[in-house]
Formats: structure tokens, sequence, C-alpha cells
């Protein structure tokens, strides 16, 4: 399996880039390399750390299939799009401002600090909010004071964090929000 041979530095990143290599390696049409993205490009390959995250993950719900178990969670990265980037700038767990390779990692860093196990337990969260924060910017006004949407966030985020029943640690971010 070319994902489980090259793990390195706790994370996928140089799998991806072998597997790409490696699709590659034969003939193809040209357009068909804009689907599978190389981080070390710099692109956040979300497509593809999207499939890692239902192949390896196993979760209740059924979204994650869990199939491939030789590899741990633990080696898996968030994946960053406009919507999980923009509600991690929000929360202060990214500062970069493009969707790209180096933000990737400024994430999983933060996010291996909750969960050093499982980080990409929190990327259906980030969805979540980024939806919620926009039906709330479609449906109220722009004069809206920020401490009325902050608090909205704060109850969203914590009944994310009561959902997975995290440590005080993470409690931090919640009070970040007041």
């Amino acid at each position: 399996m070319i994902f489980h041979q090259n793990l390195k530095n706790k994370n996928l990143h140089h799998s991806i880039h072998k597997f790409r290599s490696l699709f590659f390696d034969i003939d193809f049409p040209q357009r068909t390399t804009q689907h599978i993205s190389d981080p070390f490009k710099g692109s956040a390959c979300k497509r593809i750390n999207m499939f890692l995250r239902w192949m390896v993950r196993n979760d209740i719900n059924g979204v994650d299939f869990g199939i491939w178990k030789k590899i741990s969670p633990s080696y898996l990265s968030c994946p960053l799009d406009v919507h999980s980037g923009r509600v991690a700038r929000k929360l202060g767990l990214l500062k970069r401002k493009q969707n790209d390779h180096k933000a990737v990692i400024e994430l999983d860093k933060y996010l291996r600090k909750l969960d050093t196990m499982n980080p990409v337990k929190y990327y259906f969260e980030l969805l979540v909010l980024s939806k919620n924060t926009r039906d709330l910017r479609k449906n109220l006004s722009n004069n809206l004071p920020k401490y009325i949407i902050l608090r909205y966030l704060n109850l969203l985020l914590r009944q994310v964090l009561y959902k997975y029943k995290e440590t005080d640690t993470n409690i931090t971010l919640v009070n970040y929000l007041y």
C-alpha cells in the first residue's frame, strides 16, 4: 500500500506526494493532473485528505469507513477548504491567509495539540460552524454587534466540545470567543 509505506513526520504528506508521482508515471491525459494535488507543490490537497479520512477513520455514524487499518488516524491532515479555513481563522487556529500546504501544516499542528490520536475529527465541526455563521449572516442585519455573533459561535463551539467531552485545554477556545 503506497500510503502506508511512505509514512514520515507523523503525517501523510510524503505518501500523498509519492502516490501522485506513481499515479502519473504512466501515460495520462494532461488534464487529469489537476485532480490529484501535490502537497510539495503547495497544495492543501483537500480531496485526497478527505479520501484518506474516509478510508482511515472509523466513526459510529458511518461517514468514515475505516477500512485501512494499518494507518493510524493520528497521521491524517484536516481537509482544508474555504469554509474550514475561514472558521479556523476566526477561532484563532490558523493565521495564514492562504488555504495551501503551509496552512494545512499550521492547522495540523494546532489540531494535534487538541487530539494527537484523531486530529481530523474537528473537520466536521469546522464545517458546521461555517454553515451556521453563513446562515446567521444571511438572516440578520449587518449592523449586528460583533459580540452577539461571537456569542452565537461560542454556543455552537460549546456544543461541539460537549459532544466530544473535550478537556479544559479546549475550553480555552470557547473563552477566546468572549
